[in-house]
């Protein structure tokens, strides 16, 4: 049975899964907009942890009024309970897109941690060059797969995290992207409002920066440009796997969605 669409009369949930720099902020907002004291932010660890979502399940239990929640550090797939019916919210970015609004935001914002310290005394060729040092580095290596799918593949199995990641993109009632963002919200809002009443989500962009008018193919350039085409080609090779799932995300989003249902 698709994600999302588990038998239940009793409690309804939208979860977040809120992948740092993947326009977490703005879907944050839409949702406190509409759902104020009933959407609560969720993070039960340090930022550069994650927990499984059995970690989630307590505190929907202690705050049975709560309707929405989201968070960075609670990895895929929903909380699984009898009695509920948790609907999941998932944004996939361009890998390397990606990789330089991380570079942006940390360089940007003041703050004495290591990654923003890095991003500021190194530039983006250092930035990426170190971070990419560590093997253990998850952030910039098929982040959003191994958010999606660590839970379905060996540790170190690139091809079992790639066919489980895509069966997750594939069994998502609706899939996100943040290049798409108006598109993607209009979606939700098509197969959330139904089981919501009075939802009502308008896309509201927050966190842009002036990259954002250049598009995609644009940010990508200027990457290449900062880095050298080497590193840039190290990047590719470091994110087959999230790039594969931007593709066929962006393929879904090229066709009605069989799960969504026109008032």
């Amino acid at each position: 049975m698709p994600l999302g669409f588990r038998s239940s009369q009793e409690r309804r949930i939208i979860v977040h899964f809120h992948f740092f720099k993947n326009a977490g902020t703005s879907v944050e907002s839409i949702l406190r907009a509409h759902f104020r004291r009933r959407f609560a932010t969720y993070e039960p660890g340090g930022p550069a942890e994650t927990f499984p979502a059995g970690a989630l399940e307590p505190f929907l239990e202690k705050n049975p009024n709560l309707a929405a929640v989201s968070s960075h550090t609670i990895c895929f797939p929903p909380p699984a309970r009898k009695g509920w019916t948790v609907f999941p919210i998932v944004f996939l970015r361009h890998p390397l897109d990606r990789v330089l609004s991380m570079y942006n935001f940390e360089k940007n914002q003041e703050s004495d941690s290591p990654g923003a310290v890095l991003a500021r005394e190194t530039g983006p060729t250092g930035y990426v060059t170190e971070r990419l040092r560590n093997p253990g580095e998850r952030t910039l290596r098929n982040y959003q797969a191994w958010m999606l799918a660590q839970h379905l593949a060996p540790a170190g199995d690139d091809e079992a995290l790639l066919a489980a990641a895509r069966q997750v993109i594939m069994e998502l009632p609706v899939v996100g992207m943040v290049d798409r963002f108006a598109e993607s919200i209009h979606r939700f809002n098509r197969w959330l409002a139904p089981h919501f009443p009075g939802l009502d989500m308008s896309p509201e962009h927050r966190n842009s920066s002036a990259l954002s008018s250049l598009g995609v193919s644009g940010r990508l350039a200027r990457l290449r440009e900062e880095t050298g085409p080497d590193l840039f080609e190290r990047l590719e090779k470091e994110n087959r796997i999230d790039l594969e799932l931007y593709r066929l995300a962006n393929e879904r989003m090229g066709r009605d969605d069989p799960f969504i249902q026109e008032s």
